[in-house]
C-alpha cells in the first residue's frame, strides 16, 4: 500500500484488529488523498469494504464508542 498509515492509527489496528473505526479512519484518508498521491475512491473502497464487514459483526457494548458507522456508508456508496 503507498499510503503510510499514522502511528495511532497503526497502533489502534495492532491493539484491535476487528476495530471498524481504524479502518473507517484509514479509508476516510485514502479517499480525500488525490489519486496521484496513493488515493483515491478506488484505493480507499476495499478497506471501507472492510470497515463495513466488521460494523455488521461489532456488538457495542455500553461507554464504547460506536461512531462511524453512517459516515463509512455514505463514503462507500461514493465508491461505486
Amino acid at each position: 500500500m503507498v499510503w503510510k498509515q499514522g502511528k495511532y492509527l497503526q497502533q489502534a489496528l495492532k491493539l484491535n484488529p476487528e476495530n471498524p473505526r481504524a479502518y473507517y479512519l484509514q479509508g476516510a484518508s485514502l479517499f480525500g488523498t488525490p489519486e496521484q498521491f496513493g488515493g483515491g475512491k478506488a484505493t480507499a473502497k476495499p478497506i471501507l469494504e472492510k470497515a463495513a464487514e466488521l460494523y455488521k459483526k461489532e456488538q457495542p457494548k455500553p461507554l464504547y464508542p460506536h461512531w462511524g458507522q453512517e459516515r463509512n456508508q455514505e463514503m462507500l456508496d461514493q465508491c461505486n
